[in-house]
């Protein structure tokens, strides 16, 4: 079951009725966090940056490709340019 965007698929009820407890005894029999200890007292909040607006001209071709992708076409524009800066970067260091 894929759950649709912004919805959760997780049973709070039985979260909450488990308790702490419960929820800890999951966590040690599950492979994945076997050995896992993070040190919370260490962690920091991180808030990303906000966005600016701006207006870009590009190529039509360009434009149609990314628009030929489908619904969200907005947000794999910003990640195609996202992607080009980190390339620029790691060559150019």
């Amino acid at each position: 079951m894929k759950a649709k965007r912004g919805e959760s698929l997780t049973d709070w009820r039985k979260v909450d009725v488990m308790g702490d407890n419960g929820l800890d005894e999951i966590i040690v029999a599950d492979d994945d966090e076997r050995g896992f200890a993070p040190d919370w007292t260490k962690a920091e909040l991180v808030l990303p940056e906000s966005e600016l607006s701006m207006n870009l001209r590009l190529d039509r071709d360009i434009v149609e490709f990314f628009k030929g992708q489908g619904r969200g076409h907005i947000q794999c524009d910003t990640q195609g340019l996202c992607h080009y800066h980190a390339q620029r970067h790691f060559y150019q260091t």
